[in-house]
């Protein structure tokens, strides 16, 4: 298979009857949560380039008819060159006009009142 995303880092697929592998790039910076520890606090500098990542990596997803449902520090990652790539796809959906209404992610992340509906 050809890598999908440019973005997000290579991803390759294969799938069986049963299962679906996903292979993708190793990221060997950490995630985002284990530097907010060691650091404590970003700079206003450091927090636009992430913020940029994210959100060009969403616009990517998005333009693919993907909705992530789980962004979080934790799925976050450094690349070697320091950009942050977006992972674990594990809760992801494609997109449709029915699904307004489905919520899942991590609680503690989500907003009062998607949790309750």
């Amino acid at each position: 298979d050809q890598p999908r995303s440019r973005g997000l880092g290579d991803v390759y697929k294969r799938q069986d009857k049963e299962r679906l592998f996903l292979v993708m790039d190793l990221m060997k910076g950490g995630d985002l949560r284990k530097h907010h520890r060691k650091i404590r606090m970003f700079t206003e500098e450091q927090t636009r380039f992430f913020l940029a990542c994210v959100m060009e990596g969403l616009e990517e997803v998005h333009d693919k008819g993907i909705l992530h449902r789980d962004i979080k520090p934790e799925n976050l990652v450094f690349d070697e060159e320091g950009y942050l790539r977006i992972t674990d796809f594990g809760i992801a959906r494609s997109w449709s006009p029915d699904n307004g209404m489905n919520n899942s992610g991590t609680p503690g992340y989500m907003a009062p009142e998607v949790m309750e509906r």
